[in-house]
């Protein structure tokens, strides 16, 4: 019986997680009972929301199903029903916190089945010009909103800038961007209150540039993530509640291996315990953590993200960015993803930011808004 309440609790999964889980030795209740959902994400490379699921089903759910008839041990739907019960009985005790970020693109986020997921590391990848820094210090103005407005998470970010690329005029004037497109909604209630508390500098104080110069600095750095986070002023106290950092950028990754003559052995040394330092800072902090990547010249003469197979799987999601036609507009393209489909998104970078393509002037205002409005009191 034990085994068919695994079985079923790993159902419960997409099928590339089950597959992982099942590598990593996780087939049977006791692999599960003796396991946490960080040893989970760890040793399987599953999401915490999927490491939560399945510990829920197996955990809160074999036990009942030990109660049950023996005849309904053998019915999938009984089973089914009774984990998917117990599951939504404790997810029910306790308030689930936001899984995504935002990119403030509606067409980006679909493409990202919500935004960037925390948890997990996302790679953003592209030529320059491709509006990866752009993205990025998008991701982290739009982390620092409250909780009850458009899906925001209320914390730091932490942003390690390797290039010099983070301007300080450019992150007030996509903060200001931000800033009135919020208070343009019409809200009212406590939401109103958090908007009329929302200034400028108080979205550019909740990130802290942290500049590096060369690979000894990165890597010290990385290595240093999980004493970092708990340092003032990543961990502030909010006017009701303590802010965590829930979003580390390095951008870019790829900049100091460049200028490092390092051995090729010794290279992929580096990049590998970068790779595991970046993943587990991501379990174990549940902070998105988001690497921009440079472009190089394959041997097919297409350009791909920098630092070649040695770096391919060391993000769970991998976004591509290009320019379009028109000098604004950008597409990004999912080319790796945990628990989502490929998918195409084409957004545009304007002096406010990351927005949406402008719909036709009979539906822009009025749709946007309504959509705002709706995500807003989420």
């Amino acid at each position: 019986m034990e085994e068919a309440v695994a079985h079923l609790a790993l159902s419960q999964l997409c099928p590339s997680a089950r597959e992982r889980l099942v590598s990593a030795g996780y087939t049977a209740v006791d692999d599960f009972a003796r396991a946490s959902v960080e040893d989970l994400m760890l040793n399987a490379g599953v999401t915490r929301e999927e490491a939560g699921i399945v510990l829920r089903c197996v955990n809160g759910g074999w036990r009942s199903l030990l109660c049950t008839d023996a005849a309904s041990l053998h019915d999938e739907a009984v089973l089914k029903q009774r984990c998917t019960q117990a599951n939504n009985t404790q997810s029910s005790q306790a308030e689930a916190p936001c899984t995504h970020i935002p990119t403030f693109s509606q067409a980006l986020d679909d493409a990202l089945q919500g935004g960037v997921r925390r948890g997990t590391v996302t790679e953003v990848a592209g030529p320059p010009g491709a509006g990866k820094t752009q993205l990025a210090v998008q991701l982290a103005l739009t982390a620092s909103l409250p909780p009850e407005l458009l899906g925001g998470i209320g914390g730091t970010v932490l942003y390690v800038d390797t290039e010099g690329s983070v301007m300080p005029a450019r992150c007030r004037q996509m903060a200001r961007g931000l800033v009135d497109h919020v208070r343009g909604l019409s809200l009212s209630g406590s939401v109103a209150a958090e908007i009329e508390a929302m200034t400028v500098e108080a979205a550019v104080d909740n990130v802290a540039v942290l500049r590096v110069f060369d690979l000894p600095q990165l890597l010290a750095v990385v290595h240093s993530l999980p004493d970092l986070l708990q340092e003032a002023p990543l961990r502030v106290q909010g006017k009701d509640r303590a802010k965590e950092c829930c979003l580390v950028v390095v951008d870019s990754i790829a900049f100091n291996f460049r200028s490092d003559a390092s051995a090729y052995a010794k290279r992929a040394q580096l990049l590998a315990s970068l790779h595991l330092a970046l993943r587990q800072v991501a379990s174990a902090s549940n902070a998105a953590v988001v690497v921009v990547n440079q472009a190089t010249t394959g041997q097919d003469s297409q350009l791909s993200p920098a630092l070649g197979s040695l770096w391919a799987h060391a993000a769970h999601t991998r976004l591509w960015l290009t320019k379009r036609g028109n000098a604004e507009h950008r597409v990004a393209t999912v080319t790796k993803t945990i628990d989502c489909p490929q998918a195409e998104a084409v957004f545009v970078i304007c002096d406010d930011g990351v927005r949406d393509l402008d719909e036709p002037p009979s539906q822009n205002n009025n749709s946007r808004q309504q959509h705002d409005v709706v995500a807003a009191m989420r």
